[in-house]
């Protein structure tokens, strides 16, 4: 089957057309190519109404993205287990490439680590004040297996490397926890506990 465009006025396989709904024979009325060459030249157009479209939205877009949070997170989660090769394979990539940048950003964060030398005593103390449990889970915690030292205010948002700004984490919880503050990261597992 055929059909013409509206933009250039060709007749043209039906392959050539994208498909809406919409329209009563199921295809768009401009063929790929037009619909291309109008986003091409109008770019700056486009971007001004999609920003204002989003503006105009931004309540319900948010409510949105709030009401499926879960629901998105399951979903990427089993899309990364699904895809794990090539998850290991684009990171391999961004690490070859970007060297350098991953190389000053850890020496960034070794010089803010070394600006103050922590004991083992200390970290042994506050094991002991913690029953040797995680912080956040609460699942036991042991030197060489599990535990990690994790920042209650991470480096990266100001904190300091201090006996007072850590405390144990199992892998998991830090892993999970990132760039948030122990306060931020605790809400979220709480929440989670409830739901």
């Amino acid at each position: 089957m055929q059909k013409r465009c509206c933009t250039c006025n060709l007749t043209k396989n039906l392959q050539n057309f994208s498909k809406n709904k919409f329209y009563l024979d199921g295809y768009a009325i401009r063929c790929k190519q037009c619909v291309k060459e109008y986003a091409q030249k109008n770019k700056e157009h486009i971007k001004i109404l999609r920003k204002q479209k989003y503006l105009k939205n931004i309540e319900s877009c948010k409510k949105s993205h709030l009401l499926h949070r879960e629901e998105r997170l399951q979903k990427q989660k089993i899309y990364y287990q699904n895809n794990k090769e090539y998850f290991k394979d684009k990171n391999k990539k961004y690490r070859e490439n970007n060297k350098d940048y991953i190389l000053l950003k850890n020496n960034k964060r070794k010089k803010l680590i070394n600006s103050e030398n922590i004991s083992q005593t200390e970290i042994n103390n506050l094991l002991n004040n913690n029953n040797n449990q995680c912080f956040y889970c609460k699942i036991f915690v042991k030197r060489g297996i599990n535990l990690h030292l994790d920042h209650k205010v991470p480096l990266s948002r100001g904190g300091n490397h201090c006996i007072t700004n850590l405390v144990p984490s199992c892998a998991s919880c830090n892993l999970s926890k990132g760039t948030k503050t122990s306060e931020e990261f605790l809400s979220i597992i709480n929440r989670n506990l409830i739901l």
